[in-house]
């Protein structure tokens, strides 16, 4: 394919035209569901058509405007969008306006998985898929809408975040040698006992939000921010085990 100047559309570009025909296929659904009122679950709608996070992105894009307008004439702060969403009594826009948020949400964190489960360059992880063959683990979670990162990528890591589905266990390991973690049949092996922790998460969501988009001082404090007491850690990873995080 290519445009008038005979250039091939980029890679955004496409993402970008793409997402239009999602986006109206999720409109049509949002009508669906106003009507029925059932819920819709939009992660795992996402999945199913395997829509890539990029246009995942651009999905959200649209319904986060769709999403603003509606908020607009519930709050009546813009008249335009009080005019054009008149027809609609105050319950269906507040319909609405939870399921537009409900798109945006689902797809960030659909693009938010997409990126953690890039495979990594094969001269980056030498030797590391022998060392990851017999690794227990879950790929993906429905229920809390994540993705495992490659696991490759945890050997000569500094640190992984790991979150246990079944016990809601989140547990942080931290290496103790320069040339970082590895991984010996179903266990992780170089991680520091003294620095590396284990807690239960009350509120699982928000906290594994926190992991995947904090950054370094963020995560430094995470831990000792949950009020929860921490348990003995040890390094095995068994296949309720989310891989949520790797650092280099």
């Amino acid at each position: 394919m290519h445009t008038q100047t005979g250039k091939r559309p980029s890679v955004r570009s496409r993402c970008k035209t793409v997402s239009y025909k999602w986006s109206s296929e999720l409109e049509e659904l949002m009508d669906e569901h106003l009507d029925s009122g059932k819920p819709m679950n939009v992660y795992t709608w996402l999945l199913k058509n395997e829509i890539s996070g990029p246009v995942a992105e651009f999905i959200a894009e649209k319904f986060r405007a769709i999403r603003d307008e509606v908020t607009h004439a519930i709050k009546k702060t813009n008249k335009d969008c009080v005019e054009a969403y008149s027809p609609y009594p105050p319950q269906t826009l507040q319909a609405m306006q939870f399921f537009a948020d409900t798109v945006v949400k689902d797809c960030e964190k659909h693009h938010i998985n997409s990126i953690a489960n890039r495979k990594p360059r094969k001269k980056k992880v030498r030797g590391a898929d022998d060392q990851v063959a017999k690794l227990q683990y879950m790929k993906q979670d429905t229920k809390y809408k994540i993705v495992s990162v490659e696991p490759a990528t945890i050997i000569g890591a500094s640190q992984l975040w790991v979150f246990n589905t079944n016990t809601r266990d989140l547990t942080v390991f931290n290496t103790m040698r320069r040339d970082g973690f590895e991984i010996k049949g179903t266990t992780l092996h170089g991680w520091d006992p003294d620095t590396s922790e284990t807690k239960k998460l009350r509120k699982p969501e928000e906290v594994i939000q926190t992991v995947l988009t904090g950054g370094s001082r963020t995560l430094k404090k995470l831990m000792t921010s949950l009020t929860t007491k921490s348990t003995p850690t040890n390094g095995r990873i068994n296949k309720h085990c989310i891989l949520l995080k790797v650092t280099k």
